[in-house]
């Protein structure tokens, strides 16, 4: 589970580009883990050059090329679909294409499609909800999880398991919002993450569930 408490709690801000990692159990290809924290703004200017002219500005699919296509785009401010989809496998069909979507591995470093990546990922944000989501993890999560997000809160040092840790690359690029949303709603008794269905609104949590993931990337 996402927020499983029992991981790795040292922040990983560089791994070796060679290394993989698997993906979920649905997922069936690897994937690399990016040499740095992937940068949403460098993503934006790769997205306009690569994507925009399918994808369109707001990733909606209205792009000025997507009528040449009989099947619709993917829109990327669908939260449904969005939540249900994990980094690595948004890596994995940029870089290996998902037809009509052409494979972008001979024009793009994997450095780059991760960048692209996240900056799709800032599609879901909004920036008052982002700041509630903000608030909220600041009330009920820093003191294991800490405030940058690297699993080292105050209380850290009380918990049998260490914290997850969510800004290590290695453990977030699997996973999906569905899967934290799951993990904060209903705890993990093994673990000793608490449940929050009680504490918070489903609307509350996933708005904890989108800041989170900003752990993962740069602006």
């Amino acid at each position: 589970m996402f927020v499983a408490i029992g991981l790795i709690g040292a922040t990983v801000l560089a791994i070796t580009a060679a290394r993989t990692i698997p993906t979920n159990t649905d997922e069936k290809e690897s994937v690399v883990v990016p040499e740095t924290r992937p940068s949403a703004s460098n993503g934006k200017a790769i997205y306009d050059e690569h994507c925009l002219k399918c994808h369109g500005e707001t990733g909606s699919g209205e792009g000025e090329d997507a009528k040449k296509f009989k099947n619709e785009m993917k829109d990327f401010n669908d939260q449904t679909f969005m939540r249900k989809e994990s980094p690595a496998k948004f890596f994995d069909k940029v870089k290996k294409g998902d037809k009509p979507m052409p494979a972008f591995e001979e024009d793009l470093t994997d450095q780059e499609m991760w960048d692209v990546v996240f900056y799709v990922w800032t599609f879901q944000n909004k920036d008052d909800l982002l700041a509630q989501g903000r608030q909220s993890y600041d009330e009920k999560c820093t003191k294991c999880h800490g405030a940058s997000g690297d699993g080292k809160g105050p209380e850290a040092g009380d918990l049998e398991e260490e914290p997850t840790d969510f800004t290590d690359l290695k453990h977030m690029l699997s996973n999906t919002s569905n899967d934290m949303f799951e993990a904060i709603t209903d705890g993990e008794k093994d673990e000793g993450m608490p449940a929050f269905k009680k504490k918070l609104s489903k609307g509350e949590i996933w708005n904890v569930v989108n800041h989170i993931w900003t752990f993962v990337y740069e602006d």
